[in-house]
């Protein structure tokens, strides 16, 4: 009797020994369970005041930039960057020039005693001011972009339209139909590696110059041409002519370095990969960065518009009404990279229309800005107004010679870097 008592007595010790482990077990577990709970949220915390506190410091790049972009000679003048509260906590910036035109733009975000630190890396493209000439503005001397129309290779313009400023071709240069182009206080310049033609209703204010011929037919007044061998009938009324050689002969095609922009692109989401066909009515307003992108074939069918710098690296079709506009932070225009662009229709286009293969414009519109082929360039029907406008990307929106300038932002700043 009593060894089963003492049985019974140990079994009942063993389950309290038991008990009490499991006790002791679950109080461990619960009290790593919320140590890891609260580290956890202490972590979450943590981590959100570091993800609010870079909020604040890109706040304070974007509120740097805006600045710098109007006013780029802020970037000596402290006081313009200071110490501001912004979404619950405050961003300080700070701006460090590294030449007359690259920067470092630092912004620290403070957010519940967290500190974060986003540096930006500028460059100011331009300084165009809205003015026509002088400065920063003004074409380089014998390139492309002294032409409102440059061909690298064959220039023809049939039809009837309006141009303003100079043109040049290296191979061919044609004109049929009725042209008046220049004026007395604006004389032009045309000029042509090779030979120059003209049949028609034609008057040229300025000067025709060729290397080889030139060929006039029709009827029509030139105040000046040059050139050792001419072949001219008709009725047509020269101020001088002269056998002087070319005073522009074969110029470079303008090589641009596209990249800054397709860095802007993706930086705000506008970069397309693969073809694209816009139908029917599409109004995409500001671009946001300025830049839109298309890697590969763009279409555009029926009534479009933007307002920014369109860029595809495939061929380019607008077809219909088209209006390009120029974007807030000054950028404009229509780049072909690696094929042609072919504009149809009515359109509106402020900047270059620039292509590494050919150009052709038909229908009526108008181009505030320049036309840039490496192949050949051609103009039917009513192709409508050129104004020119020196649109170098390194100074879209800039003055150029004559025309209508449309307005322009102060300068331009590229990002070149972005850390975090």
């Amino acid at each position: 009797m009593k060894k089963i008592r003492k049985s019974i007595l140990n079994k009942d010790g063993s389950a309290l020994l038991t008990v009490l482990l499991v006790v002791l077990i679950s109080t461990i577990m619960a009290a790593s369970f919320f140590t890891m709970g609260t580290q956890h949220s202490f972590m979450a915390n943590k981590l959100a005041n570091r993800t609010r506190a870079i909020s604040i410091a890109e706040a304070g790049i974007n509120s740097a930039y805006s600045i710098l972009t109007t006013n780029f000679e802020a970037s000596a003048n402290d006081n313009a960057f200071p110490l501001t509260a912004y979404g619950g906590g405050q961003f300080d910036v700070t701006v460090i020039p590294l030449s007359n035109d690259i920067l470092v733009i630092k912004s620290s975000g403070i957010y519940n005693g967290i500190s974060e630190e986003v540096i930006l890396d500028v460059k100011k493209k331009g300084g165009a001011t809205g003015s026509s000439g002088g400065g920063s503005n003004t074409p380089p001397v014998g390139s492309a972009w002294e032409c409102s129309i440059f061909a690298a290779k064959q220039l023809k313009i049939n039809g009837n339209g309006d141009i303003s400023g100079n043109a040049h071709s290296n191979q061919k240069f044609g004109i049929n139909g009725n042209m008046d182009w220049g004026t007395t206080s604006h004389p032009v310049k045309l000029t042509t590696g090779y030979k120059f033609v003209g049949n028609g209703n034609i008057d040229i204010h300025g000067s025709a110059k060729a290397s080889v011929r030139i060929t006039l037919s029709g009827i029509g007044s030139i105040d000046l041409i040059s050139c050792s061998w001419r072949s001219i009938s008709g009725i047509w009324d020269f101020g001088e002519i002269t056998n002087d050689g070319p005073e522009y002969p074969i110029r470079p095609f303008p090589a641009i370095d596209l990249t800054p922009y397709y860095q802007i692109a993706a930086e705000n989401g506008q970069i397309h990969n693969g073809n694209l066909t816009y139908n029917g009515n599409h109004s995409l307003g500001e671009i946001p960065g300025g830049v839109k992108v298309v890697n590969g074939i763009l279409k555009i069918n029926g009534n479009f518009s933007m307002h920014g710098m369109l860029i595809a690296s495939n061929k380019i079709i607008l077809n219909g009404n088209c209006d390009i506009l120029m974007s807030n932070n000054g950028f404009s225009g229509v780049f072909s990279r690696d094929s042609y662009v072919y504009v149809n229709g009515n359109h509106t286009i402020y900047g270059a229309v620039y292509a590494n293969g050919n150009i052709k414009l038909n229908g009526n519109g108008t181009i505030y800005g320049q036309i840039i082929s490496n192949g050949h360039v051609r103009l039917n029907g009513n192709y409508g107004t050129i104004h020119y406008v020196y649109s170098d990307p390194d100074n879209i929106g800039g003055g150029g010679g004559g025309g209508s300038t449309p307005p322009s932002p102060n300068q331009r700043l590229i990002v070149t870097a972005w850390q975090k």
